[in-house]
């Protein structure tokens, strides 16, 4: 086996009939022989006449072997690629992964192989998982690939290997990859789609001109509705501005999706030109292109009585736990930022990073997916001094994986993933000394700014209607106030966006005194940091703070009532800012 099982998935075949596997041999066999017919058959009437003497056999189809998989290596190959392309992808990965390990040096096996991963993690997460062990090797595999194949070849490599690099948060080596392709040849240079992902990685560094000039640049070679999506917001419209007639014209015959990309563009314009009821119409027709394109994908429900069966849920389950003590060696690493999009959570996230003890993580799913697995695991461990061992176990493993992802080489580090928020009895059971910032916000704020955003996946079926996000946030609420009720004391800080704008030395000092850090004054000038952003704040954070945010629902009020009505006693009922408290005391 050690002899031949890495050459091709064939030899394991060999070995097993030799051993007196006949049929699984047969099997074997009989699978690829539409791919070597004349080797199969070889293989198999050899394995058959020497199977009294199989050290005999087992020498001479050594040597055989090797001969024949030289010559029926790239047929393969191309059936492991042909498999990929078609989407078969568990078919394509287990011909091509003992193909690359075998000949790590031999390019079309091992690319492939990385494409497949990439499709996999994307299949299986809907969207990139950045602590995927398969986006960690896949990427690995299309950088070492990139080298050794011509430039001309790459190109779509590199498109693809964009997308895995921006979701491993590496954007500085997107940027080098691109580059280097688009100033290869003018024909290069020339390359739409290439223009637009350096655009993106741009944009999450912070280089927020180049990144402009990237989408203009790709639109007028190419004009594509995601240039115009991205490009508003980096940008200040005037009403002169070409860009607004040229969303106009292409709305014409726009469709899908890029009618949602347009309309959010053009919300964004005609706000940016104070039009205010021309921007809300846009508004309303980009959330149902939006909620019309998810439907068509099979991404539909009702995501009130979702959020319901899930509160639900974690109320019965958590209602009489007891929580572990945190323990002096336990993990202190994790900073927990959660909330609804557009309550801050960015800007609280690049408060705390330019703090020299703590890493921004960003956004990732990594703990929603251990958190997973423990609930799978705790049935098996019936004592409650085993769970709470698993529990602790699951964490450290948690902490372990954002450590080698991220990486993190300081004290702290900080995941962002907001959906967090309904996960939070499982921190207390996993990370008892993990700290929990709690971004909040004006509710019609919340609510507005939310709506304005083209979010992806089942978040937009929230978003997409104002009565329905209201209903969404009371139960939100709820969740929340839950939480607080049943973690332990310390566990969760409350940061009020509006305080945090207005007093901002205040409210950074109670913030880094929650999480244990001292005051360091980089934390007053976070826009400095250059660190990667990917989200729809990318460009407010690079900003000193400003409070232009703040009650911005006013200049929609008359659109409102509907969603005022839904909000009930979560309503505001006047013009004041939050209150300077929240519920932890420091």
């Amino acid at each position: 086996i050690t002899l031949l099982d890495p050459v091709t998935p064939i030899a394991r075949a060999d070995v097993e009939q030799l051993l007196g596997s006949h049929e699984s041999t047969k099997s074997h066999l009989n699978k690829y022989g539409g791919i070597m017919p004349t080797y199969t058959s070889t293989v198999y009437r050899a394995a058959m006449g020497n199977r009294m003497c199989p050290l005999f056999a087992f020498a001479w189809l050594a040597v055989f072997f090797r001969a024949a998989a030289e010559l029926d290596f790239v047929q393969l190959v191309a059936v492991g690629q042909n498999a990929v392309i078609k989407g078969d992808l568990e078919e394509g990965l287990r011909i091509l992964r003992p193909l690359c390990e075998a000949n790590p040096h031999s390019v079309s096996p091992c690319v492939y192989l990385g494409l497949g991963l990439l499709l996999r993690d994307e299949r299986t997460f809907r969207g990139m998982h950045r602590a995927s062990p398969d986006l960690r090797e896949a990427v690995a595999l299309l950088l070492d690939a990139l080298p050794k194949i011509s430039m001309e070849e790459s190109v779509d490599i590199r498109k693809y290997l964009a997308l895995g690099l921006e979701h491993m948060n590496m954007p500085e080596v997107g940027v080098e990859m691109l580059s280097e392709a688009i100033n290869h040849s003018a024909e290069l240079a020339a390359d739409a789609s290439l223009h637009y992902s350096l655009g993106r990685h741009l944009d999450h560094l912070g280089r927020i001109d180049e990144a402009l000039a990237s989408y203009q640049l790709s639109h007028k070679l190419k004009p594509n509705a995601a240039n115009h999506g991205r490009a508003s917001a980096l940008k200040k419209y005037t009403l002169d501005d070409p860009d607004i007639q040229d969303m106009q014209e292409m709305l014409l015959t726009a469709q899908g999706k890029d009618v949602a990309y347009l309309q959010f563009a053009l919300a964004k314009a005609f706000d940016d030109c104070k039009q205010y009821d021309k921007s809300f119409a846009a508004l309303q027709i980009a959330n149902q292109a939006m909620v019309r394109e998810l439907a068509a994908k099979g991404v539909a429900g009702d995501p009130v009585q979702e959020a319901r069966n899930r509160l639900d849920f974690m109320k019965e389950f958590f209602k009489e736990l007891e929580f572990p003590a945190p323990l002096p060696d336990a993990h202190p690493d994790p900073i927990f930022v959660v909330g609804l999009p557009r309550t801050g959570s960015t800007l609280t996230e690049k408060i705390l990073a330019a703090h020299s003890e703590v890493t921004a993580g960003g956004e990732d799913t990594a703990f929603s997916h251990s958190a997973s697995l423990a609930l799978q695991e705790m049935h098996a461990h019936p004592s409650q001094e085993a769970k709470v061992e698993m529990f602790l176990a699951a964490g450290s493993n948690y902490v372990k994986v954002m450590r080698d992802t991220i990486p993190v080489h300081t004290k702290h580090f900080t995941d962002k993933m907001l959906d967090n928020l309904w996960s939070l009895g499982w921190v207390g059971l996993m990370l008892p000394r993990a700290k929990v910032i709690h971004c909040v916000r004006n509710p019609v704020d919340t609510c507005l700014s939310a709506h304005k955003q083209p979010l992806e996946g089942s978040m937009a079926l929230w978003t997409a209607d104002l009565t329905v996000c209201a209903r969404y946030f009371r139960i939100y609420t709820e969740m929340m106030d839950f939480w607080h009720k049943v973690l332990p004391e310390g566990t969760i800080l409350d940061v009020h966006y509006e305080n945090l704008v207005e007093n901002q030395k205040e409210q950074t000092q109670r913030l880094l005194e929650f999480v244990g850090l001292a005051w360091e004054d980089e934390t007053m000038e976070f826009h400095k940091d250059n660190g990667t952003v990917a989200t729809a704040s990318v460009a407010q954070v690079r900003k000193p703070m400003y409070n232009s945010s703040v009650r911005r629902w006013k200049r929609y009020e008359k659109f409102l009532g509907p969603m005022f009505e839904a909000l009930g006693d979560l309503a505001p009922v006047s013009d004041t800012p939050a209150p300077e408290t929240s519920r932890t005391e420091l």
